[in-house]
């Protein structure tokens, strides 16, 4: 398989994919019963959220990283443009996730990050 093919691929794979699975993953954890259930209309209309919401932090991470005139995406841009999408507590909570696993990230590679 040529590089175009592989490229070409991976894109149908990005465009065809969802986050069905870790919406049941959630309610599944939330729901200590087990009886919740999602219809197919709500799943779909919580991923087309989702996907909105990670569209618009790449977007706003893009265009940090342009205004500082950097080469490449850094932490930092990602972590500004968290603060915007989401609000108040939901930020600060996105913010502590993203350091854990950044440092979790750095125990296992041995490889150091610029977050901090």
């Amino acid at each position: 398989m040529g590089k175009k093919e592989k490229l070409l691929r991976e894109l149908e794979y990005v465009e065809n994919s969802n986050f069905h699975y870790f919406i049941r993953k959630i309610l599944k954890d939330i729901d200590k019963e087990g009886d919740a259930s999602i219809s197919k209309d709500v799943l779909e209309i919580i991923d087309g959220m989702i996907f909105s919401m990670f569209n618009d932090i790449a977007t706003l991470a893009k265009r940090n990283m342009i205004k500082s005139r950097g080469e490449s995406l850094s932490s930092l841009d990602i972590q500004t443009a968290v603060k915007a999408v989401l609000k108040n507590g939901v930020s600060k909570h996105a913010e502590i996730g993203g350091i854990t696993a950044t440092k979790n990230f750095e125990i296992v590679t041995g490889q150091k990050s610029n977050l901090l």
